[in-house]
């Protein structure tokens, strides 16, 4: 009997392929495909990693690759749900799906469940400043490379711009100039544009 699991860590899926009542019964699978060059050379296409793991109790295969998505993640963190909505209709018809979290804690639990490609951060908020969670995304090793857009009536942008956003937008912000920067930090890396 075989067990499949499929589960997501950050931005990889992870199979782990598990015998159950026989554990040794994957032992030359598992061998063969560890070792096999053409494994190999598909995984490295796929920036994936297989590895063979056991235990007194089982071997199992474990199968990691990069999640690719067609569209990019935008978490706009912002008290005001007409606010969220707003930027939701800017920028979900441009290949983005939004996610609102409207305190520190429903971006905390955001952040658990999704690696956003991009944060659009208010700094008025109810429960904890965004000055203090632009700080924690900065210091945590899985948010710290994620673009940060402050956009916020409080007019600070060096405090922003010093704790690591990479953009400052001032409130009522206009569709084109949300675009525009959304754009910018969604672009592909070897884009000239």
């Amino acid at each position: 009997t075989l067990q499949v699991a499929l589960t997501h860590r950050g931005r990889e899926a992870v199979w782990r392929l598990c015998a159950v009542r026989k554990p040794d019964a994957l032992s030359p699978l598992c061998g063969a495909m560890c070792t096999t060059d053409v494994s190999r050379r598909l995984l490295d296409l796929c920036k994936g990693r297989i590895q063979c793991v056991r235990d007194p109790a089982s071997v199992a295969v474990m199968l990691s690759m990069a999640i690719v998505r067609s569209e990019a993640v935008v978490l706009v963190i912002d008290d005001d749900p007409r606010t969220i909505a707003l930027y939701r209709g800017y920028v979900e018809s441009e290949r983005c799906t939004v996610v609102g979290a409207r305190n520190s804690s429903e971006a905390a639990e955001a952040l658990a469940e999704i690696v956003p490609d991009l944060i659009l951060l208010d700094v008025i908020l109810p429960d904890e400043d965004g000055w203090a969670i632009l700080a924690s995304l900065r210091e945590r090793p899985a948010t710290a490379d994620i673009p940060v857009i402050v956009c916020s009536v409080v007019e600070k942008p060096e405090l922003a711009l010093a704790l690591g956003a990479a953009q400052v937008l001032t409130k009522p912000i206009e569709r084109h100039a949300l675009l525009q920067a959304v754009e910018r930090y969604l672009a592909p890396a070897d884009s000239s544009a």
